[in-house]
């Protein structure tokens, strides 16, 4: 067995090491009708999952490419199936799935199959299935066999979904997907180097976003932060370097009412409340309400790559200064603040260690 602390959170949950070899599973799935085309799913009725085939679907079939036989990958297979917290334990505005199981509320009839490749691998449905596991309740759901490895990122229409869509009913889904490309350069370690992860997949969109909660629950009184966020950027601060900084320093600990009473000072109209303090009395969230001045001539609405690091830079280094004298650290370098050179490191994300410790324990 392998070491412990280098499991993941899910794993550790359930107390067992996943090994990403289906040809180990005890519990057998439905078989694929002989004669069935290849290269279709084919829907069967619904069966009963009881915990102790839960955990062996999960042990055996969940995805790991890192860990699964060479024999068994190829071209197609997609990446890790990722487990998100806040789905099988909930929040305060919404059930969890293992609640959900417990309470008696499942409902037999969902439409939304389990679906497992022609190789025998969990391709959707781990989040009901982890459910099962950890509430000791069985399942009742229909299953898909023979699914396709790339399910996840085609529509019934056959056309790519683009991670906005994928998001389904998070607000500002859009707003949250831009957001999220410019948090995985944290997730990744590289964020004094790169400003967004562009090419990031529609799965790690996906993960980061529905397994962070801020995206979708509300502050105390008002709308989701992303409203909050939106309503702030009103005043023509970029959004999403706006959203992405706002959202990662709640991850990192940050008092909601201090993260509160920043976005308030940004909006539209705010002229009360500027503590004196920094060079010159100037607060950061004074100086953010006049980014306009970085969009170039203002007679475009495109702009260059670098223009887009310097604002994320510059969102960034307001919000670090800001939280730095809310925690009683003092105020330096603010007289710099606008100064982020093409070839100079971006500035640190406030608490980026305690970044990665919350994506780790909500996106396992």
């Amino acid at each position: 067995m392998a070491h412990e602390e280098a499991w993941s959170a899910i794993e550790r949950r359930l107390g067992f090491e996943f090994v990403s070899d289906p040809r180990k599973a005890k519990f057998p799935i439905p078989q694929v009708p002989k004669g069935h085309p290849k290269d279709r799913p084919h829907p069967c009725p619904s069966q009963v999952i009881p915990p102790e085939m839960a955990r062996d679907i999960l042990k055996y079939r969940v995805i790991r490419k890192e860990i699964t036989p060479k024999r068994l990958l190829h071209d197609k297979m997609t990446s890790n199936r990722r487990f998100l917290m806040a789905a099988l334990d909930g929040s305060r505005h919404r059930k969890g799935l293992i609640d959900v199981l417990k309470d008696g509320d499942w409902n037999p009839g969902i439409a939304s199959p389990i679906v497992f490749t022609h190789d025998g691998f969990l391709l959707d449905g781990q989040h009901r299935i982890a459910a099962c596991a950890l509430s000791d309740v069985e399942l009742e759901a229909p299953f898909t066999v023979n699914g396709q490895w790339d399910t996840f990122a085609v529509t019934d229409t056959n056309r790519g979904r683009n991670a906005g869509q994928l998001l389904g009913d998070v607000p500002y889904a859009d707003y949250c997907a831009a957001a999220a490309k410019l948090i995985l350069p944290v997730i990744y370690e590289t964020e004094r180097t790169e400003w967004s992860i562009t090419k990031a997949s529609n799965q790690e969109i996906y993960d980061l976003v529905h397994g962070w909660p801020f995206f979708h629950e509300n502050w105390e009184g008002g709308g989701t932060w992303m409203k909050e966020v939106v309503g702030a950027a009103a005043s023509r601060i970029p959004l999403s370097p706006l959203a992405a900084s706002t959202m990662m320093a709640l991850a990192a600990g940050a008092d909601p009412f201090h993260v509160q009473s920043f976005l308030d000072g940004l909006k539209p109209g705010y002229s009360q409340g500027f503590p004196d303090i920094g060079e010159r009395g100037k607060d950061p969230r004074f100086l953010l309400r006049r980014m306009y001045l970085m969009r170039g001539d203002g007679k475009s609405k495109s702009i260059s790559d670098l223009e887009r690091r310097q604002q994320v830079g510059h969102v960034r280094r307001a919000m670090q200064i800001w939280l730095d004298f809310q925690g009683g650290f003092g105020i330096t370098e603010l007289s710099q603040l606008r100064s982020v050179s093409e070839h100079s490191d971006l500035p640190d994300v406030w608490r980026a260690d305690e970044v990665r410790k919350f994506h780790r324990e909500k996106v396992a």
